[in-house]
């Protein structure tokens, strides 16, 4: 299994950058190989809730389901896939810091028919994970900061 993390400083408050991050809806929007994803059991992303996404990595469109593992408000999120041929667990970490949130992911991850070209993929999956939290600062540090949270405006 290999693993890898990755962080950011957002300067947005704790409790907007976990709502983003958090709303599935929201997640096509700064996961840049993300095609689609959706809730299939549950009504948000808590504890036991389901969902699946589909991402194009590789040239390949992969679908996989995930069941949401740890859920504590402003402060952690946990998935674990159920089924597809990348398994894994992702886990978010939110910490309240001077400038804004930061935000650390950690990946472990089975790279099932990436296996033969594990070090490319590894290469390229990292890259992908630093782009899309870059991408999710950008997104959050350029919405205005009027008190309404970002999760409301979605």
């Amino acid at each position: 299994m290999t693993t890898f993390e990755t962080s950011v400083v957002i300067a947005r408050p704790l409790e907007d950058v976990f709502a983003f991050t958090t709303d599935i809806s929201n997640n096509t929007k700064w996961q840049k190989i993300l095609v689609d994803a959706g809730l299939t059991r549950g009504e948000t992303m808590d504890v036991g809730a389901t969902y699946r996404y589909t991402v194009k990595f590789m040239g390949k469109r992969i679908e996989t389901e995930a069941v949401v593992t740890a859920f504590e408000e402003n402060r952690a999120f946990s998935a674990k896939t159920l089924r597809g041929p990348v398994t894994g667990e992702f886990h978010l970490a939110f910490e309240p810091v001077y400038a804004g949130t930061a935000l650390t992911t950690r990946c472990k991850a089975e790279l099932g028919y990436f296996k033969y070209t594990k070090p490319i993929a590894l290469r390229l999956a990292k890259e992908q994970y630093r782009k899309d939290l870059d991408a999710l600062k950008h997104i959050l540090e350029a919405s205005p900061d009027d008190g309404e949270t970002l999760a409301s405006r979605q």
